[in-house]
């Protein structure tokens, strides 16, 4: 990482932000063992990639929750697996 302090800014950010940037989608996962616990996956350039990245990491997995935000912050998908 740079020691540009505007660069941290951007990468603290974009590591705290489930808004993904304009025109992305971007895949958060959450812990669901602690809710408070959450991972950015990754932005993508459309719904539709998103949705199928999203359907293939979850596919098979026990206690997974993730989803996809738009670049208003808003949920467009949620894909959780709860299996006991």
């Amino acid at each position: 990482m740079s020691d540009d302090p505007k660069s941290r800014s951007q990468l603290i950010r974009y590591l705290f932000s489930w808004k993904a940037p304009a025109g992305k989608f971007r895949v958060i996962f959450l812990d669901n063992h602690d809710a408070n616990d959450w991972i950015v996956e990754g932005d993508f350039d459309t719904l539709d990639a998103a949705i199928k990245y999203v359907e293939e990491k979850t596919r098979g997995q026990k206690m997974f929750t993730m989803s996809v935000y738009d670049d208003r912050g808003r949920k467009v998908y949620k894909s959780d697996t709860f299996f006991y």
